[in-house]
């Protein structure tokens, strides 16, 4: 090898170390934003029930914040509403940075670290979706579940989070992905 192939290489590491960066960071920060969207989601929707703001409690059980309301609204019906709203408010904030900015900016610039961007942010939006049916839809479930690392109802979520991969393949797709010279 010369002295400019050798550059070259150098180059090219550099530039893949750089996107695995851009993509670990754009995980982390997703993550967070994400919990914050989705507790953010219950907290309005215990303001939407009647709940006083100052009876809401924001707690941490292990690394997932959690917002709890007083026990006197346990027997309300609309606290269904409370346990849907938070995927739900989380998947439908995911889905417009996704088709607004991912989808976008892959249309103009189809580059390999948009493609694996969005992909993180839609397969976040479709377990938000699995996450919003599993708290309402079955609560007692998702209450007995909540600690273990996994549970039969879990299948539910990965169901979600697989179409999610099947309609980011649709709307990004491989083929367009640009292989030399690609940010």
């Amino acid at each position: 090898m010369n002295k400019q192939s050798d550059a070259k290489f150098s180059v090219v590491i550099i530039q893949n170390k750089l996107r695995i960066f851009y993509f670990v960071a754009y995980l982390v920060v997703l993550v967070i934003a994400d919990t914050l969207i989705h507790e953010t989601g219950h907290y309005l929707a215990a303001l939407v029930i009647g709940v006083p703001a100052n009876e809401i409690k924001f707690r941490f059980v292990t690394l997932s914040p959690e917002i709890t309301i007083p026990s006197r609204f346990n027997n309300n019906i609309s606290l269904t509403f409370y346990h849907y709203v938070g995927g739900i408010f989380a998947a439908i904030v995911l889905l417009v940075v996704y088709l607004l900015f991912w989808y976008r900016k892959y249309r103009v610039n189809p580059t390999g670290l948009f493609w694996a961007l969005g992909f993180a942010t839609i397969l976040l939006c479709g377990e938000e979706v699995g996450n919003a049916i599993y708290e309402g839809g079955f609560h007692g479930a998702y209450m007995h579940y909540i600690n273990s690392p996994f549970s039969i109802i879990d299948l539910l979520i990965l169901s979600c989070v697989l179409m999610g991969f099947v309609v980011h393949l649709k709307l990004f797709p491989l083929s367009k992905v640009k292989r030399k010279g690609s940010t």
